[in-house]
């Protein structure tokens, strides 16, 4: 389990992020409600990113949350995503530590965060303090981590490897020092690149 202590700027808020086990997450679960998507946020936040040249590609993305967590869970969805890492999330906020869990994957192309509610033994009713703002204040933090962690490994050497969103039709991967992520129109041209697909260095 990988811990760390994340602090934002100007809220004051601190975010402590652990990351858990396949098995962990389950049992979690069970102890938790969905929290709702806030699906402008995303849009602005995203579209923000690439306005400031910050955005992430998949390969970028997986690599660093790899550097940081090891290796994805191994329950991604499907076809629409392609890793999964899951976390203990508590804001500290007035003295008092709100849990969640923390759910960083991609969908169809995508980075997303989701989160649910942790219930606690006592004193439920400091759940309800974390606001959704305050929880889209958190994914800011957090992406800036991601991004800063990316700047550190970089120029690192990794090894070749590539992975493929099926819906919609997408290929990435890291290849010679590059970064690469593609999109295809059907399914047959993603087909046709990935069996071209090889190192160009041994």
């Amino acid at each position: 389990m990988t811990e760390e202590l994340l602090q934002a700027e100007p809220t004051g808020h601190s975010y402590f992020v652990s990351r858990l086990t396949t098995r962990q997450a389950h049992y979690l679960w069970d102890c938790s409600s969905p929290v709702h998507d806030d699906v402008k946020f995303y849009d602005n936040f995203l579209a923000g990113l690439e306005a400031r040249g910050e955005y992430l590609n998949l390969a970028q993305l997986y690599l660093t949350l790899k550097s940081l967590y090891g290796e994805s869970d191994e329950d991604a969805g499907e076809g629409k995503s392609t890793f999964s890492y899951q976390f203990l999330l508590a804001i500290h906020k007035e003295e008092r530590a709100c849990p969640f869990l923390l759910h960083a994957f991609d969908y169809r192309g995508a980075p997303r965060f989701q989160f649910r509610k942790l219930a606690r033994p006592v004193d439920k009713s400091a759940q309800g303090e974390v606001t959704r703002a305050e929880l889209n204040d958190f994914i800011e933090t957090y992406y800036q981590r991601l991004i800063r962690q990316f700047q550190a490994i970089k120029d690192q050497p990794h090894q070749f490897f590539f992975r493929r969103v099926k819906e919609p039709p997408i290929l990435y991967g890291y290849r010679d020092g590059e970064y690469f992520e593609m999109s295809f129109a059907s399914e047959d041209e993603l087909l046709t690149a990935l069996a071209g697909l090889r190192p160009a260095q041994t």
